[in-house]
């Protein structure tokens, strides 16, 4: 049962991310911006050297370095 229960967060998880998301990849250095949802396992990510690439929603993370807190305390650098 906690084998499903997994199963079902991890897609959860996928169906979050949205066009225009910062994410960095997990297991690589580096990551983009989504650009396209291929499909319920793929989206399409920009990376910096200016390609698009398809990648595995799985294989990404949400980049909140670059989001601003709700509660208006950021980063160090961000309040200087």
């Amino acid at each position: 049962m906690i084998f499903f229960q997994a199963i079902i967060e991890i897609v959860f998880d996928m169906a979050n991310f949205k066009v225009g998301d910062k994410v960095s990849f997990l297991n690589d250095k580096g990551g983009g911006v989504i650009t396209k949802i291929i499909d319920t396992r793929m989206a399409e990510v920009s990376i910096e050297e200016g390609f698009n690439i398809p990648v595995l929603m799985s294989d990404l993370v949400m980049d909140f370095r670059s989001q601003h807190s709700a509660d208006g305390c950021g980063t160090d650098a961000e309040r200087d």
